[in-house]
């Protein structure tokens, strides 16, 4: 009896040190994968991944109804949960684009929307115009809670004015940001 109250000890140690380095060991990281349909490979931002203004979007396009034409691969165009467009940007080729794979890249600048969820809406570059042949693709993403805010930035242009000092002011040409929202306690 003893030796069995022994074993019975001597297991549960086992198995509370076996639970504790299963508990306590890190978790393997999760690799980063594309969102990829055929034809086209999105590297950043990834599936449900949180988004803020600037939003830098990249990938490549591979075929299928998706390749380069006149330096671009198509558009995007990013909506708020209640389908409502925040903006929209051209796919840039940023590889030779006669060629395929072509990688792309695009900036979009927008505010921060009411809603906690977005989609990115892709359109394939459909040179020839033939409805058939328009390709989408869409991938979920989630604002931030940080949210942003529009604001008009100024900057100097020597060479929209004349050599008058009277006209400073055409010297100017505006600019918009999108900055982080500061709330004054």
């Amino acid at each position: 009896m003893r030796k069995d109250v022994l074993a019975l000890g001597v297991l549960g140690i086992i198995f509370m040190i076996l639970l504790g380095i299963l508990v306590l060991s890190p978790t393997p990281a999760k690799k980063i994968v594309p969102v990829k349909v055929e034809g086209i490979d999105v590297s950043a931002p990834l599936e449900n991944a949180e988004v803020s203004s600037p939003l830098i979007i990249s990938g490549k396009v591979t075929g299928n109804g998706w390749s380069g034409f006149e330096g671009q691969v198509g558009t995007v165009k990013l909506l708020d949960g209640n389908g409502k467009e925040l903006t929209s940007g051209i796919l840039k080729a940023t590889t030779e684009w006669t060629t395929l794979p072509t990688d792309f890249r695009t900036v979009l600048n927008f505010s921060s929307p009411e809603t906690e969820v977005g989609t990115l809406v892709f359109k394939n570059e459909n040179a020839s115009g033939i409805p058939e042949k328009d390709k989408t693709f869409t991938l979920p993403v989630i604002f931030s809670k940080n949210k942003t805010i529009s604001t008009e930035v100024f900057f100097g242009n020597l060479s929209l004015s004349s050599s008058s000092e009277q006209d400073e002011c055409k010297r100017a040409y505006r600019s918009y940001r999108f900055v982080p929202e500061i709330k004054r306690g």
